[in-house]
């Protein structure tokens, strides 16, 4: 691991699969960089407990919603301090004004933070999140409401997201001073448990743990994220100690695991579900019995066996069980070629020729794509739908819902 060596204290090393691409999770959408960032760096106003479903106060101590559902009042969290860094160092613990410009800055195009964000804020657009915010008031330092134009029973839960993360205002007004706005999402400052040390691009992030930290302090003074692209290679570090654990094993890799003594895995459940999209403004996509009959001509259990080997368990719906908006008395359509090619002949579309794109990497959704896509490509063959092979991303509801991490002890 290239790593700078020189009187470093102990901790702990994650092989981590790959370089985030901002060190603000507001940006991204991608795993990678919110498992370096969003819980090491910052806090959420309130968190989301998977396996009870309840919110629980973060950096907002208590929430009152008003009767008709457009006010949400948040009281905040006192003497939270938030970290420094060599071109910053605070004045003030958090208040209301962190709320409103962490938030501003997502919605109010003409926010002077929000065109620095040249990709713009892909989760917070994908939910409509400027069109639910009618405004956002501070009552005293410990006290903001948000005002929705109409009653939103997501908006908690996109509060509690890991891309809703808590920036420091002064800090904002410090590099806009400086002339170096863009500072504010690679050199990140947040309230978290870790401060940034170090970000080498291919090599390794280091953390140091925030003694200041309004919460329980880390039990380990630095964290270590070890970027290692190759999960063999990954697999190699944690079996010789260099990595002390490591996440997104493939599933071809289990039974080397299993017979290591000294290795462990965890599971759990993942809010994860690996479907084949289709762009529905297309001929022929845009007609509905198309579409249930391609969907009818995948052998979905052919793939769970060949791509997902006992990590997966077949969808029934877009959401997996962990979500509170799950439904398991949903149905899908079960794989019936004989049935999906009469119902593609019903719609009189005939010879059709499709592109297929697949994710050149894997992720924990799908840790082959290409696999995957050539298995689809064989079932539509099936139908008479010719498919090219370009990189193709997932399956049709096929939900890959464990997370499997490697320990060495």
């Amino acid at each position: 691991m290239a790593c700078d060596q020189k009187q470093q204290p102990p901790g702990l090393v994650y092989c981590s699969e790959g370089n985030p691409e901002s060190f603000n999770p507001q940006l991204v959408t991608s795993g990678t960089t919110i498992d370096a960032t969003a819980n090491q760096i910052y806090n959420q106003l309130l968190s989301y407990d998977n396996a009870t479903g309840a919110y629980s106060p973060e950096l907002a101590t208590a929430w009152t919603v008003s009767d008709d559902g457009l006010n949400y009042t948040l009281t905040l969290r006192h003497n939270v301090q938030f970290q420094h860094n060599a071109l910053f160092s605070p004045t003030r613990p958090f208040n209301a004004d962190d709320v409103i410009f962490s938030f501003e800055r997502i919605i109010n195009p003409n926010h002077p933070y929000h065109a620095i964000a040249k990709q713009g804020y892909p989760f917070f657009q994908s939910v409509g999140f400027d069109k639910q915010i009618k405004s956002i008031r501070k009552l005293a330092d410990d006290k903001v409401v948000f005002t929705l134009y109409q009653p939103n029973s997501t908006f908690l839960a996109n509060l509690a997201t890991d891309f809703a993360v808590i920036l420091s205002a002064q800090y904002g007004q410090q590099l806009q001073h400086l002339q170096l706005p863009e500072l504010l999402d690679n050199q990140p400052i947040g309230t978290g448990p870790f401060v940034l040390h170090k970000y080498v691009k291919n090599g390794y992030i280091r953390y140091y743990r925030n003694d200041e930290y309004w919460g329980d302090k880390a039990k380990i003074p630095q964290l270590v994220f070890d970027i290692t692209t190759k999960s063999t290679m990954r697999l190699a570090k944690v079996i010789t100690g260099s990595c002390s654990i490591s996440a997104l094993p493939k599933p071809g890799e289990l039974a080397v695991i299993n017979d290591n003594p000294n290795l462990k895995i965890e599971r759990k459940v993942g809010m994860n579900v690996a479907f084949w999209a289709f762009n529905t403004e297309k001929p022929p996509f845009n007609n509905i019995e198309v579409r249930r009959a391609l969907a009818m001509a995948v052998n979905k259990q052919k793939i769970l066996d060949a791509v997902y080997q006992d990590t997966a368990e077949m969808a029934n719906t877009m959401l997996p069980p962990s979500s509170w908006g799950y439904s398991n008395i949903a149905q899908d359509d079960s794989y019936d070629p004989v049935a999906a090619k009469a119902l593609l002949d019903s719609t009189g579309y005939k010879n059709i020729t499709i592109d297929i794109w697949a994710m050149p990497v894997s992720r924990v959704y799908n840790p082959n794509s290409l696999k995957t896509a050539e298995l689809i490509q064989e079932d539509l063959a099936n139908i008479g739908v010719r498919a090219i092979s370009s990189l193709m991303i997932g399956v049709y509801l096929i939900k890959s819902y464990t997370l499997p991490v490697m320990i060495q002890y």
